[in-house]
């Protein structure tokens, strides 16, 4: 399985290297705000321009609106997904209530691009049980085992104005096996076997 990852803190802090990131590749993109929803929130406007800016037709799915699973070909024709940030447990749990989440494991495994922030970043991980020490795990239905693209774990924000601290904590008193904690100004790009950290 070829993987093509780009899992950052936050998109807005990767912008600058975005170009470099994102390897030249463009086409459509999915858009999953979800996680924000979960918090209250809607992702910045600006976020999804510079990935415009970059050549890519982005197109939005909020999973918490839709009402049965998608159909299989939900993903078809896109050429990358961009999963946002905030509640990891909300979006875990409408990503397998609607069936995205064994839709994209697929894609990804066919080659698709995956964009993950905070959230969208810790979901690709192998169990986002962690990220109850920063996001509200009643939003979520108790399942914790997530995409596992990576074998690793990711604890975003280390530097975030109210969150940094928490998160140092966190990363300080680490034992579960191999971990990345990332500035928001991070990311992880994984191109096949090789993995950077820009």
């Amino acid at each position: 399985m070829t993987k093509h990852l780009v899992l950052a803190s936050d998109l807005s802090g990767l912008l600058p290297k975005l170009k470099e990131a994102l390897g030249g590749r463009n086409g459509r993109m999915l858009h999953v705000p979800t996680a924000a929803t979960g918090e209250g929130w809607t992702p910045d406007p600006a976020d999804l321009a510079k990935l415009a800016d970059e050549g890519f037709e982005i197109v939005s799915l909020e999973l918490a609106d839709v009402v049965d699973r998608l159909p299989v070909d939900a993903l078809d024709g896109f050429d990358a997904v961009y999963v946002g940030g905030g509640n990891t447990f909300f979006l875990l749990r409408h990503m397998k209530r609607t069936g995205f989440f064994d839709l994209v494991r697929t894609a990804v495994a066919s080659g698709m691009l995956y964009i993950g922030s905070s959230a969208g970043s810790v979901v690709a991980t192998p169990d986002i049980g962690y990220a109850e020490k920063i996001d509200d795990r009643t939003l979520g239905d108790g399942e914790d085992a997530a995409l596992g693209f990576v074998g690793f774990s990711i604890l975003p924000h280390l530097d975030h104005e109210s969150m940094g601290e928490a998160v140092r904590a966190q990363f300080d008193g680490w034992e579960g096996g191999q971990v990345f904690a990332l500035t928001d100004g991070q990311a992880i790009v994984i191109d096949g076997q090789k993995i950077r950290v820009l």
